[in-house]
């Protein structure tokens, strides 16, 4: 990316706009889904129940993403940030799930979400924590652990690697000699092209589009509400991790875009992770998180209006409510998908490399780093490594993400600094 070319607050054209709110939604899009499929298949849901989940979550991540991008009151960052349903939830929705049903899910994530509303008041002492070699650190562990996640999108077939690299190349080919809406579209052109080569590949599904009817509302509380202290225990554990990698997410947008969040905002959009995931709840969906892939399209694009992501958010509210489109987009191929993200997540990790010139590389600092992405990415590529610990302790280092950013934090707070004496040598600060 070579400059902004739209800043949070400007309008582009309307049809600029709406294909980039595209863009932004298919990027999200199969991540949420995703969510509800894997925890209706693993309780044994009917297909009625999961499509249902499924429509929800669109619907969900789409509110979430309007409140977020565009702010009610002190609830949202107002920055370009899209929400939707996280994988983080994924094993404690089922845990809980197999002995509570969905009631239990819905009760403990709408009860453990009022942890993350009281903690978003403290965010100005809790961004403290965050100097620039941390900052640095957290957004190159958005990127770097979820690359995997992409690759593991592709698959190992020869077929599907052809078609990931295609669409990187064509990615980089858009985004680099295209000009105006080719060049900012680059994602979104490069993946509708991949889906046209799998065609004739045989690698799109054929499904029945008209499966769930044309048209579905979510109902409030459809499946009931039941609290369980011993159910609620681990959603609590999953809002801290939502929390931090909610903050590094919004942290990655300040420095792609070059603007200041500042404090404030900064709560307001822990607020809002907060606020939207009770609501979700309500509406029988999973909790909502900040999706760091569509910051790698604001990095790739330079475009950072969030007048255009609140767009995005009203696709997938769209899409919520006429299932027989989502189908048709849930029929992408996964390596289509992969080829898109890594470039995606790319972008991320650039970033954070990007935030780390502003930090000295002193012998602290390089600590810092050199522990602190280890343990993250080892965490990501090896969660076994974690079997043995108690289950509280497990679910809050299940993600790189967490374990890489905590272990910044305390290696900041502990290591002293040093500084240099008359004579050139660095000494301890005590």
């Amino acid at each position: 990316m070579d400059e902004i070319k739209y800043r949070f607050d400007d309008v582009p054209p309307l049809p600029t706009s709406l294909l980039l709110a595209f863009q932004h939604s298919m990027a999200a899009f199969g991540s949420i889904i995703a969510v509800p499929l894997i925890v209706g298949g693993a309780l044994g849901l009917t297909m009625e129940d999961s499509s249902l989940l499924v429509n929800a979550a669109l619907i969900a991540s789409g509110v979430g993403t309007i409140i977020q991008s565009r702010g009610i009151g002190p609830i949202g960052a107002r920055v370009p940030c899209v929400m939707g349903v996280s994988v983080k939830f994924v094993v404690p929705a089922i845990q809980v799930g197999q002995c509570y049903g969905l009631a239990g899910i819905f009760g403990s994530a709408i009860s453990a979400s009022f942890l993350e509303i009281v903690l978003s008041r403290f965010i100005g002492a809790i961004k403290k924590l965050f100097p620039p070699v941390v900052r640095g650190c957290v957004i190159m562990l958005i990127g770097l652990t979820f690359m995997p996640v992409g690759i593991g999108w592709i698959g190992g077939s020869n077929k599907n690697l052809l078609l990931a690299v295609t669409v990187m190349i064509l990615i980089v080919i858009f985004n680099r000699s295209g000009r105006g809406i080719i060049s900012a579209g680059a994602v979104l052109f490069s993946m509708m092209i991949g889906f046209i080569i799998a065609v004739p590949l045989g690698m799109v599904e054929p499904t029945n589009l008209l499966a769930g009817g044309m048209v579905s509302f979510p109902i409030p509380f459809k499946y009931g509400l039941t609290f369980n202290i011993s159910a609620i225990l681990p959603f609590l554990v999953v809002y801290v991790v939502s929390m931090i990698e909610t903050i590094g997410d919004l942290l990655a947008i300040e420095e792609t875009c070059k603007e200041k969040i500042g404090s404030k905002k900064l709560s307001n959009g822990i607020l809002a992770d907060g606020a939207t995931s009770t609501i979700a709840g309500f509406f029988n969906s999973m909790p909502l998180s900040s999706f760091s892939q569509n910051i790698g399209i604001i990095s790739l694009t330079g475009v950072a209006s969030r007048w255009v992501v609140t767009l995005a958010g009203v696709f997938f509210v769209f899409l919520g409510i006429f299932p027989p489109i989502g189908r048709i987009f849930g029929t992408i191929p996964q390596p289509v998908i992969g080829g898109a993200a890594i470039v995606m997540f790319g972008m991320v990790t650039v970033a954070g490399i990007r935030l780390l010139k502003d930090a000295e590389m002193s012998n602290k600092n390089m600590l810092i780093l050199a522990i602190s992405l280890s343990l993250g990415v080892g965490i990501a590529a090896a969660p076994q490594a974690l079997e043995s610990l108690p289950f509280t302790l497990k679910m809050l280092l299940s993600s790189g993400i967490t374990t890489g950013s905590l272990a910044a934090i305390i290696l900041n707070l502990l290591i002293p600094d040093k500084k240099k004496s008359t004579t050139g040598v660095e000494s301890n600060v005590n």
